[in-house]
């Protein structure tokens, strides 16, 4: 298990991990030996092998931790790096690790940027991370995968309650009408981004969860927020399906993703909130449904 430890005075944490008895591997520590404490607020912790031994290395949103805990990167400095890839006020970073140029290394995509690591081995260890690209709009919480099968994988970015779409080898918007971006001439001509319905305050978004929901052979992807969910789908279809925003418009999402149970459904399941001025419900919440659904098309993009 890794996690960061209690705030200190300065409210900075160490990174700790323990094994199955709960007796503790490391601590985050420079590679000298120093502790390295970290800013952490909402970050989460993603594990990647870099090098060529069996075991993962650490990273958290702009920084990254050899598989003994020490330090090797720290975007910013001072512990910061935990925060790069804040979506809006709600800092702290989550990070995705994908070989997003094809030459069989694997990037850190800390969500508006992408970062190329190259590994020294040693003894001792050591990484030197420089920027790879920056995506010109907001920063948040990004997901990999391939959405148009042309074997080049885009980057999904839920951002200040929009959802973005970039070609995972340059950062820019995608071109969702040409995989080969060719037909992309000028940015207008790119997909743009979805806004997520109900407002910056509460709707900035969440991570995106990408996945064929519905067995249909196409990827979609889905960033929860407070009261929608925004679904945008990535694969050949047939433009705009729909969207829908407001009380008393249900579409249950459920029936989108049937026959995927678990955690899935919950992320792009119904949203339960009360209502102004309306009792509850036995039971639960008045139910109110804010969702947006994409299809991308083939000769047009939404």
């Amino acid at each position: 298990m890794i996690y960061a430890s209690r705030v200190d005075a300065a409210f900075k944490s160490l990174i700790v991990a323990i094994d199955r008895t709960g007796a503790v591997l490391w601590t985050s520590h420079d590679p000298g030996g120093a502790a390295h404490r970290f800013t952490i607020e909402n970050a989460a912790v993603t594990l990647a092998n870099f090098d060529a031994d069996p075991m993962a290395e650490v990273v958290i949103g702009g920084a990254l931790l050899d598989h003994d805990g020490t330090v090797l990167w720290d975007q910013g400095g001072n512990g910061a790096g935990p925060t790069l890839g804040t979506n809006a006020t709600y800092t702290g970073g989550i990070a995705a690790v994908a070989d997003l140029d094809g030459d069989g290394r694997p990037e850190i995509i800390t969500g508006k940027q992408a970062w190329r690591v190259t590994w020294n081995a040693g003894p001792p260890a050591s990484a030197t991370v420089t920027a790879y690209w920056t995506y010109a709009g907001a920063d948040g919480y990004p997901a990999i995968a391939d959405l148009d099968g042309d074997g080049h994988p885009e980057v999904v970015l839920t951002a200040s309650a929009q959802v973005h779409v970039l070609d995972g080898r340059t950062g820019l918007l995608w071109c969702g009408r040409d995989p080969t971006g060719a037909a992309c001439t000028t940015a207008a001509l790119r997909t743009q981004p979805l806004n997520i319905p109900g407002g910056a305050t509460q709707n900035r978004g969440g991570p995106p969860t990408i996945a064929d929901f519905d067995g249909d052979g196409r990827l979609r992807s889905a960033s929860p927020a407070a009261t929608a969910t925004a679904l945008r789908s990535g694969a050949a279809g047939r433009g705009p399906d729909r969207r829908h925003a407001g009380a008393g418009r249900r579409r249950d999402l459920r029936a989108l993703v049937a026959g995927h149970p678990g955690p899935v459904v919950e992320r792009v399941g119904l949203v339960g909130v009360r209502l102004p001025g309306r009792r509850r419900r036995r039971g639960g919440l008045q139910r109110r449904v804010l969702h947006a659904v994409y299809r991308a098309p083939t000769a047009a993009c939404s």
